[in-house]
């Protein structure tokens, strides 16, 4: 699969997600070209925050967005073995805590059955959109926490993925962290308790954000199972 998008099939060298462009840390890594690849330990959750029941080896992923479908489906089918994961940039957050479709491919049926054939673990992405504010919406109250949360852990379960990637950006003040601590930590578990895994797209700039929701060591410690860095280039490491 190709890194970043250009539609090559050779086997690539392991980098943080791409997004398929250029891009920086606050992109989504759609990667809407071929799937972006990502080599990533596994982060072992603490006992208190449950344990994925089914879990799949996860070190060798990619993203497949809308910009240039056909070509990532293509490098995806071409290449379904290599994979560990698969990350369909298929869904977007609302500001009352529900999802959409984005893209109009969700739930490809292509990309599905590949997955499935070839025992690749199907963990789509969900975007908290351009800018901070739906996120900080959900954040409002606990009430909203808890109701997103229900929201996305029943769209794992009805439609039978193996989990879901947090990609939810620009969220860089101190005052953003008691709220996305408290998702991860809720999704976390009750992902868990379904069998299922917890991924999470961040930005490495910790030096640049310092005391922003990305508390990278805290994300593992609340149960998250594993964080792609969003390296783009390495400017940021």
């Amino acid at each position: 699969p190709a890194v970043g998008g250009n539609g090559a099939t050779d086997p690539p060298t392991t980098t943080a997600p791409d997004a398929g462009s250029t891009a920086d840390a606050g992109s989504a890594p759609d990667a809407g070209s071929a799937p972006t690849t990502s080599d990533a330990g596994t982060a072992s959750p603490p006992p208190d925050a449950g344990t994925p029941t089914a879990a799949l080896p996860h070190r060798r992923c990619g993203w497949i967005g809308g910009d240039d479908l056909a070509s990532g489906i293509a490098s995806f089918v071409a290449n379904a073995d290599f994979f560990d994961a698969i990350h369909p940039v298929w869904y977007v957050a609302n500001a009352d805590g529900t999802v959409r479709s984005m893209g109009g491919f969700t739930d490809d049926a292509t990309i599905v059955s590949t997955a499935r054939a070839h025992h690749v673990a199907l963990i789509p992405l969900v975007y908290g959109g351009d800018s901070a504010s739906i996120v900080r919406t959900i954040f409002a109250s606990p009430a909203a926490i808890t109701a997103h949360v229900q929201v996305l852990t029943k769209l794992v379960v009805d439609k039978g993925y193996d989990g879901l990637d947090l990609d939810y950006e620009h969220l860089w003040t101190a005052a953003d962290r008691p709220g996305y601590n408290a998702l991860v930590t809720q999704l976390a578990a009750a992902l868990h308790a379904k069998g299922k895994t917890l991924t999470a797209a961040v930005s490495p700039a910790e030096a640049d954000y310092a005391g922003s929701a990305y508390d990278l060591p805290g994300m593992v410690a609340e149960g998250v199972d594993l964080l792609h860095l969003m390296g783009y280039d390495y400017h940021y490491l």
